[in-house]
């Protein structure tokens, strides 16, 4: 929708990287596979990864309780897709599979978290999160934003030190003001000494992209 494309306009125009984790569904109507073309023009700064083809239908629970249909869907949407990077983010879960055993997870989404490790895939939570109210606008101010990033690296509390993971959703930046404040916040982490802007595929306990053992579910 408009918040994907302001995002990545945002991006481009910031010259910041960033990972869009996408919905199958919303990948497959006409408006979204139009909005997924503009972006492919450029994806010098970009890349794609997998948040599953239903988004668990928000039946959280009941999803990830009948895990084999859950990767399965999963695995629905890589196949469609074409994922460069096996990497994945659980619907409502900050679940972390990651390699070396590098796994962090719930009793609820454990089971789906071993299937997606046995065929090679990443699962990525969060370490800061700008939240949004019932009428998907931000919570957070934009310096107050900056200001819980930079704790994150301070307190070393991030899952991997020195790497914060920030999650957001695109539609939270559809009116023009909330989209300033996407700017105004990179603008501020922009201005620390050394704060990069990473993809996903560049955090450091990443596996190895092996299509062989993804293609083992076979």
């Amino acid at each position: 929708d408009a918040g994907t494309l302001n995002c990545y306009k945002v991006c481009q125009d910031k010259g910041v990287k960033a990972t869009f984790f996408l919905v199958g569904e919303h990948a497959d109507y006409k408006h979204g596979k139009t909005i997924l073309e503009t972006m492919k023009k450029d994806m010098r700064h970009f890349i794609f990864a997998n948040h599953s083809y239903s988004h668990a239908n928000n039946r959280y629970e009941y999803f990830y309780k009948n895990e084999g249909k859950a990767f399965l869907d999963f695995m629905r949407f890589h196949d469609s897709m074409k994922f460069s990077f096996p990497i994945a983010r659980f619907p409502g879960n900050p679940a972390w599979v990651m390699e070396n055993n590098n796994i962090r997870t719930s009793r609820l989404t454990k089971p789906l978290t071993r299937l997606m490790d046995s065929v090679g895939y990443n699962v990525m939570g969060w370490d800061v999160e700008w939240n949004f109210d019932k009428s998907s606008r931000p919570v957070q101010s934009a310096e107050l934003m900056a200001k819980q990033i930079m704790n994150a690296f301070e307190s070393k509390s991030s899952f991997v030190k020195n790497h914060v993971v920030l999650l957001t959703h695109d539609r939270m930046f559809r009116e023009p003001v909330y989209k300033d404040s996407l700017v105004k916040m990179i603008t501020l982490l922009q201005s620390k000494k050394g704060i990069v802007f990473e993809t996903a595929d560049q955090y450091p306990l990443i596996k190895k992209n092996d299509k062989t053992l993804i293609a083992a579910r076979y």
